[in-house]
């Protein structure tokens, strides 16, 4: 909503005439041109530049049903990611897929590599849109994929070829993509799923076995087949595994996708989470923490999930006011906005019944330096909190610890310069 042209946009003495110029061009888009399904507000590094509850009100006012994203109340882009506010309807992170949401969320990322028309722009790959497009709807979301016209407004040749075999390769596999949820399964790294009724659809990925493992269903199969031709293939199913026999004829270089048709619909939406690769004991155990920047991938969860690509981090102060900002020039790496961010808090794992923890490994999202700078991890005995490690900074940190039995532990963070994030709180 900002126009950085505008000499009144954000300005201190003249910030609400363009307030109001802008509400007037929100009425004439959402006016003149029929029924408008969205609207797209973007997060340019400051608040907004006017009020955010009057854009959204408007919207809603004259578009009926009309759905927006959430860049209307952020302050900084974690929020983005996966925080909805008061004045939004679904999270938006950019550029990145990483796991499952339980909240409305779409990835908007490019087709090429920015999201202006570029000289000598490649697409990428269909591997690489295909398999965007997979993880998307594979966790529960959904993608906006951007290509940037040249200056007569045409989509580029080799963009459009990239377009069309995408659609072609998606065509077969329509059933399996739209009108889907996601699960059973919670994306793991050589797979995501998708189910509609009592069809669940599992998309493999890097396939170089004739047979492919998962966690067991809660459900017993009918059959399963290869989507785009129909072929059967074997499975077999434990108490702890479901095992898929893939011959390699039947192999799609980018994603093979298999039908499995379930004898009833009862328990398919039962998440199920891919086999631990670290074998943390606190992999995918109920997670809590003094606050979070966003309702998924920053969440508390983000933290047990053996799932580098997401991570927790802390949230707004509690009362603030976050209002007073709105229409001011402040950048979310100032440091008048990490004041309004919590830099200390606690993240803390349940393990469901006491087990002996032996070791710990904590891993800092880092961006460009560890800002951790004092931290104890504890454990609960008689209901008191008890440390059994402590340190100046984290990074990639581990310790062998003299055993202790305990259901519940957890992560201090008592200093730290600014915004941070624990990529995986990990124990052994």
């Amino acid at each position: 909503p900002a126009d950085w042209k505008d000499a009144d946009c954000r300005n201190p003495a003249t910030g609400i005439i363009y307030e109001q110029r802008m509400l007037l061009q929100v009425k004439e888009l959402l006016s003149n041109y029929g029924k408008v399904d969205l609207l797209w507000i973007d997060y340019e590094g400051s608040p907004c530049p006017g009020d955010p509850a009057a854009v959204y009100n408007l919207a809603k006012k004259l578009q009926p049903g009309i759905i927006v994203n959430n860049r209307l109340d952020v302050f900084h882009t974690d929020e983005s990611h996966g925080w909805i506010g008061p004045n939004g309807d679904y999270a938006t992170p950019e550029g990145f897929v990483a796991g499952y949401g339980g909240v409305p969320w779409e990835t908007c990322t490019n087709l090429g590599h920015q999201w202006a028309w570029k000289f000598n722009d490649r697409p990428r790959s269909i591997t690489e849109s295909a398999l965007t497009l997979l993880k998307c709807v594979g966790g529960n979301g959904n993608l906006l994929l951007n290509v940037g016209p040249d200056s007569l407004g045409q989509i580029p040749p080799n963009f459009l070829a990239r377009l069309q075999e995408l659609g072609n390769w998606i065509q077969p596999r329509a059933m399996s993509i739209y009108k889907t949820q996601a699960g059973n399964y919670t994306p793991g790294k050589d797979y995501v799923c998708t189910r509609s009724g009592n069809k669940i659809y599992l998309h493999l990925f890097n396939l170089n076995k004739d047979s492919f493992y998962l966690p067991s269903l809660k459900a017993s199969i009918q059959g399963a087949v290869i989507l785009v031709n129909g072929r059967k293939i074997g499975f077999s199913q434990t108490r702890d595994s479901l095992k898929l026999f893939i011959p390699p004829t039947e192999r799609d270089s980018i994603a093979t996708t298999i039908c499995l048709t379930l004898k009833s619909s009862k328990g398919i939406a039962d998440l199920i989470p891919p086999f631990s690769t670290t074998n943390s004991l606190g992999y995918k155990k109920k997670a809590s923490a003094s606050g979070s920047i966003a309702l998924f991938l920053h969440n508390p969860d983000a933290a047990f999930d053996d799932n580098p690509s997401t991570h927790w981090k802390l949230g707004r102060k509690e009362g603030m006011d976050f209002s007073s900002y709105f229409g001011k020039v402040l950048s979310y790496r100032s440091e008048a906005v990490k004041k309004l961010y919590n830099n200390i808090g606690w993240l803390q794992i349940d393990l469901g019944k006491p087990k002996k923890v032996s070791e710990i490994k904590l891993h800092e999202y880092v961006f460009l330096q560890s800002v951790i700078k004092n931290f104890e991890v504890q454990y609960k005995k008689n209901g008191v909190w008890i440390t059994i490690a402590a340190d100046t900074k984290m990074g990639n940190w581990s310790k062998i610890v003299t055993p202790v039995v305990a259901q519940q532990f957890r992560l201090v963070i008592k200093n730290a310069d600014g915004f941070f994030g624990i990529k995986e709180f990990q124990l052994f």
